[in-house]
């Protein structure tokens, strides 16, 4: 294995080299190209480099030097986890992109555990970037300021279960949870379903319970320290959003999401639940829980998480859309009407 490697993009940048993949992105972000959700998990992973990995100081003036930096191999798992986000955005958005490995990439001015800063021993000419993107220094230090309102909720989100989820892996499921759970696993073992993707795996709770029951388990979840602890826990774990599942269609057999649909304002509960009935295959089962209201609600919590309870009528319509609702059941009522929501929806 080479001692060194570089994540970049096939286009040059103002040094005459190719563009590092994390100034790539913050130039999908800066042209306005990235999803709300997108920004904002990009967003953290670029705060979580900010704080994990050292500036090398050749930047300090703006990088008067002309330095590029090299990971040293390997990669840590934590790094690797980050870098691949952010070459599925890089691919998502048609940003053609490659590895480069070397022992001697160049004149070594700075060295730390992770990396080196080198002088390159050639470079070339700045080149057309892709459609809509336009070539310039990236910003450093955390780039939260400047982010777009947006994304604001989502990146609220993050900043919450970033801290949190690490109490929560270890949390006791509800009783109620722990009953919809085995019913959903004897469905889908007595319906001969095997594949199962989780939407919002959280600490990994419920993923485990289902990977150990024996389903082929897939999970996904917008918040890197999920995917850092369902790892951790055997679980195969991908950052993405609820609206926009990075799945083709008909992917999976069965779909379990618990409390992660509220979160969801607007179009992005109307993609979500549409995504739903893409991935999972006809005649498939989708078992959703959701937090909802009688009447409707919408509220941001102390945390400043957005929670839009939906009344039982406007959940039952929406699922309705993808299949037929064969289950719905109320629960855990609160003196303002709120409530929680389960229901088991036959696909297509």
């Amino acid at each position: 294995m080479p001692r060194f490697e570089r994540v970049h993009t096939d286009y040059h940048g103002r040094l005459g080299l190719p563009v590092g993949v994390f100034v790539a992105v913050d130039h999908l972000r800066r042209a306005g190209r990235l999803t709300p959700d997108d920004e904002a998990l990009w967003l953290a992973i670029d705060d979580w480099f900010v704080a994990h990995l050292p500036e090398p100081p050749q930047y300090a003036d703006g990088n008067s030097l002309g330095v590029i930096t090299w990971f040293k191999t390997p990669v840590p798992a934590l790094m690797q986890r980050r870098v691949d986000v952010a070459t599925r955005l890089l691919s998502k958005y048609g940003v053609a992109w490659s590895v480069s490995a070397s022992d001697a990439p160049g004149e070594v001015v700075y060295e730390d555990e992770y990396q080196v800063a080198v002088v390159p021993p050639v470079r070339g000419e700045p080149s057309a970037p892709p459609a809509g993107l336009v070539l310039g220094p990236t910003t450093s230090g955390s780039k939260q300021a400047l982010a777009s309102e947006e994304s604001a909720v989502a990146r609220r989100h993050l900043a919450y279960y970033a801290t949190e989820l690490g109490d929560r892996a270890t949390r006791t499921l509800h009783a109620n949870r722990s009953r919809q759970l085995a019913g959903f696993i004897e469905q889908c073992r007595s319906a001969g379903l095997r594949s199962v993707l989780e939407v919002g795996c959280g600490g990994g709770g419920d993923g485990v319970v289902l990977q150990d029951a024996g389903l082929d388990y897939r999970g996904v979840d917008l918040t890197p320290e999920a995917i850092d602890i369902c790892t951790d826990r055997g679980l195969s774990v991908m950052a993405a959003s609820a609206s926009d599942l990075p799945f083709e269609e008909d992917s999976f057999d069965a779909l379990w999401t618990m409390s992660t649909l509220m979160h969801l304002d607007g179009d992005g509960f109307d993609r979500a639940v549409a995504e739903v009935g893409r991935v999972v295959r006809p005649g498939g089962l989708a078992s959703v829980g959701l937090w909802g209201s009688e009447p409707p609600a919408r509220r941001i919590d102390e945390h400043g998480r957005l929670f839009v309870q939906r009344s039982d009528v406007q959940v039952r319509e929406a699922f309705s859309r993808i299949g037929s609702v064969d289950t719905f059941e109320v629960s855990r009522w609160y003196g303002d009407g709120g409530h929680y929501q389960f229901l088991a929806v036959r696909v297509g």
